[in-house]
């Protein structure tokens, strides 16, 4: 639904059928086709009010992260003697007993949701819900897809009300699988997959998937039903994973201020149910222990990612084990999982508080300690052999973060002012442009399809990149421009190339790195623009003094 649709739902207080959004919403396909409602409008309720859009101390403008494709069994499936009603009785979420009780034996509840003024039938989440699973849930390992299919799918629970809990949550994450994969936006697909198709071995065809309702509708649903239980008073872990994506949701809408808001919401409900804590997982079955091991780890990796391009205080820290690989029923996706943890734990806190106080004109850092952490990126071998038998979309994440972060290591060690980059040792120059070549080759080699299942926070590594390898070319002599760095200009009109169509659209950082590029490019193409040589302003004084 556009928003001008809202608009005029909002004056014409009519109010359709159930019966006819179940006509609208009742497709098990996850090809949606754009229609409106069938029997008239309905009022929509204001959403929550964000507590705000606008985060002025960003440095960056992106958010954590994502990753792709995946049809594999989830590792935190139900088991497989377990029928749904058997498997609701048990704790497998924190619900608590009314609501998991009222959910198995079709009876009212206080945590059943209530009808609100345009409730969503199951059917509607279902091609998000699907869409999730198999583009999304590598780097989202926390939801269990059996168990989500079985009840959206299922005739025996169609009918049934949804906790309000679990209505919150697949809200949230059907307005996240919306604006992550920017599903409303197809216009510039087929030119993104003639620029960087023929990668990788992915010959499926993108679906072409248009909501049957925004993102925001979606946001004003998940937000009408959370205000039906006391989420803050008794959380669980819908309540974190609701958090999260809400936080997917505006991270990817370049709302930083409630992206962070949502996100330190999710890891204070973390907190809450002592998910940090080595001793909770203490008499768990191992589904139950894995599981919430993964939503901190998810967590964990998503706010140092964000901490670093926001400049911001990470709060959790490396306090539990790590997931175990072999207690999951899909080892390969795990693993991948971990991996990518351990990129960040490499993250330390030294690091994060070095760059988050560096001065924005740049200095060079002093810190030991953040001397030491950096060293890791600078000296590790790339991740290439480590990752070779990592699933595709679990590959590119982890390699691209691992390039990002050791280029911002470069920078945060030579800083940002020309005349820093001018002295700076050139090793770490060179390897800002080796890192360079290495990212462009990656993402020229991937399937379009799984490097856009990444969002938002694709497009920000490729853009902070680019403008380090920018404020190199700015700091370097003519001499050593034009050898070392001769191919610098083909490999940022290459990145710039692949802004332009990625994730279906021109992205937002296509015109800083383009005025940017332009800037740097043009200083050494201009001699007006060079500082005048000791030569030149001899025969200048000359000139002045035959004239005068």
């Amino acid at each position: 639904m556009s928003t001008l649709d809202s608009m005029a739902w909002e004056n014409d207080m009519s109010v359709p059928s159930m019966d006819a959004a179940l006509e609208v919403l009742s497709h098990d396909s996850t090809t949606i086709e754009p229609q409106g409602p069938a029997a008239g409008p309905v009022p929509l309720p204001d959403p929550a009010i964000d507590p705000g859009n606008v985060d002025k101390s960003s440095t960056s403008h992106s958010f954590g992260e994502a990753d792709t494709s995946s049809d594999s069994i989830s590792p935190i499936s139900i088991p497989g003697s377990s029928a749904l009603d058997s498997y609701l009785g048990e704790d497998m979420f924190a619900l608590d007993g009314s609501e998991s009780g009222a959910w198995a034996d079709g009876q009212g509840g206080t945590d059943i949701l209530q009808p609100l003024s345009f409730m969503l039938p199951h059917s509607a989440f279902l091609p998000y819900v699907r869409m999730f699973f198999k583009r999304l849930y590598p780097v989202f390992p926390v939801v269990d897809r059996d168990y989500l299919l079985v009840l959206l799918e299922s005739d025996d629970h169609k009918e049934q009300p949804l906790p309000a809990g679990l209505y919150s949550f697949l809200a949230a994450l059907s307005a996240a699988v919306i604006v992550q994969l920017n599903l409303a936006d197809t216009d510039t697909h087929e030119a993104q997959n003639r620029t960087f198709g023929g990668g990788g071995n992915d010959t499926e065809p993108i679906p072409n998937l248009w909501p049957a309702f925004s993102a925001q509708f979606f946001i004003t649903q998940c937000m009408q039903a959370r205000q039906q239980r006391d989420f803050i008073a008794d959380p669980n872990e819908w309540t974190i994973l609701t958090s999260f994506f809400l936080f997917a949701y505006h991270g990817n809408l370049d709302q930083y201020q409630s992206a962070w808001y949502y996100l330190r919401e999710a890891i204070g409900f973390t907190q809450t149910l002592g998910l940090d804590e080595s001793d909770t997982y203490t008499g768990l079955d191992t589904e139950t222990a894995q599981r919430r091991c993964r939503i901190f780890w998810l967590l964990f990796i998503t706010e140092r990612a964000y901490a670093i391009q926001h400049r911001r205080r990470a709060v959790l820290g490396p306090t539990i084990d790590l997931p175990r690989v072999f207690d999951s029923r899909d080892p390969r996706l795990v693993f991948g999982f971990v991996t990518l943890a351990q990129v960040f734990t490499s993250v330390d806190e030294s690091l994060i508080t070095a760059w988050r106080h560096q001065p924005l004109p740049g200095a060079v850092d002093t810190s030991h300690k953040a001397s030491q952490s950096a060293a890791r990126f600078l000296c590790h071998p790339d991740a290439a052999g480590v990752t070779s038998e990592i699933e595709e979309t679990q590959r590119l994440d982890i390699l691209i973060t691992h390039y990002w972060l050791r280029v911002l290591v470069c920078q945060l060690r030579i800083g940002h002012t020309q005349q820093l980059i001018a002295g700076a040792d050139t090793t770490i120059t060179r390897c800002v442009l080796d890192t360079s070549r290495n990212l462009l080759q990656t993402i020229s080699s991937a399937s379009p399809k799984r490097l856009e299942s990444h969002g938002i926070g694709m497009e920000q590594k490729i853009y902070d990149v680019a403008s380090c390898l920018c404020s190199i070319l700015a700091g370097l002599d003519t001499a050593e421009f034009s050898t070392d760095f001769f191919s610098a200009p083909d490999l940022l009109h290459n990145f710039m190339i692949f802004l332009t169509g990625f994730r279906n659209h021109e992205s937002q950082y296509l015109q800083p790195l383009a005025e940017k590029a332009t800037t740097v490019l043009a200083a050494r193409l201009l001699p007006s623009s060079f500082a005048p040589t000791t030569t030149n302003r001899e025969v200048d004084q000359e000139v002045a003094s035959y004239e005068g």
